[in-house]
């Protein structure tokens, strides 16, 4: 076979998947799944920022500017999480991004509620979730359930837990979603909802839980493959199952943040 044929052939198998973690590089790389919004693709989160920047708060950046945070009003913070942990392998992308969201934390001791935008976030290491979790807790909770392929099957199901952090913020939180959030992101909500009961605002999230399992076929071709299953505490399979929002908008313009304006609104009904 040619190579093209052998890509076309690739491509075939997979097509079906629609799986955000299965990819394929060819000549370019290849997904099968729809994709994210056509705001992301078109490079257009970087204007909502700004907007968020420009019109609603002023913020501060960690190093690896994955975490930025601010004060909305008096009684309201505002954290932005851009990933869940960057290049570094995950043991020190949790303990970088434990220190970076306890110093947001610091900052909002004395607020009484806490908006975190999920909307940018593409995903990453589900440990870094579990330790931003960890804020929102007093005790030990189970966050979610998960089976890992191994070996041609899937090992018995384990359950992941959120333990206490060094600080605990008791205030109300508010996740904002798009249908850009996805993987990481999205097992960062399950936890949440795990330990706290935040309101989640905006559109439903991408559904694509598992994990990228990388390998190199004989030719060198990369790929990877979806390889792990999670399940929620009532024992739903979550892939290919968003996280749907107790308060759905669009994605607005960029003259107004419908979905942050919708959070400040509840906030303000309620005090």
């Amino acid at each position: 076979m040619t190579p093209p044929e052998i890509e076309g052939m690739l491509k075939e198998m997979v097509a079906p998947l629609n799986d955000d973690h299965v990819e394929i590089e060819l000549t370019e790389s290849y997904s099968p799944h729809l994709g994210p919004p056509e705001w992301w693709v078109a490079g257009k989160a970087r204007d909502y920022v700004k907007l968020i920047e420009d019109k609603y708060v002023q913020l501060s950046y960690s190093s690896d500017r994955l975490i930025r945070h601010g004060s909305l009003t008096d009684d309201t913070g505002y954290i932005l999480l851009a990933g869940m942990g960057g290049v570094l392998n995950q043991a020190q992308a949790a303990e970088i991004a434990r220190r970076q969201f306890s110093a947001a934390i610091t900052d909002f001791s004395e607020k009484k509620n806490l908006v975190i935008d999920l909307r940018f976030n593409r995903g990453g290491y589900d440990v870094v979730g579990l330790e931003f979790a960890s804020f929102f807790t007093n005790e030990y909770r189970t966050a979610y359930h998960r089976e890992v392929m191994n070996g041609g099957d899937f090992v018995p199901i384990q359950s992941v837990y959120v333990q206490p952090g060094e600080q605990f913020f008791n205030g109300e939180v508010y996740l904002l979603t798009s249908g850009a959030t996805v993987s990481a992101a999205e097992t960062f909500i399950l936890a949440m909802q795990s330990v706290t009961t935040p309101i989640v605002i905006g559109e439903q999230t991408a559904g694509f839980f598992s994990d990228s399992l990388p390998r190199r076929l004989p030719n060198g071709v990369e790929f990877s493959l979806s390889h792990v299953r999670y399940y929620d505490l009532e024992g739903t399979l979550r892939e290919g199952v968003p996280v749907i929002p107790d308060h759905y908008l669009p994605m607005g313009s960029f003259e107004k943040d419908s979905h942050l304006e919708r959070a400040l609104e509840i906030i303000g009904s309620q005090d």
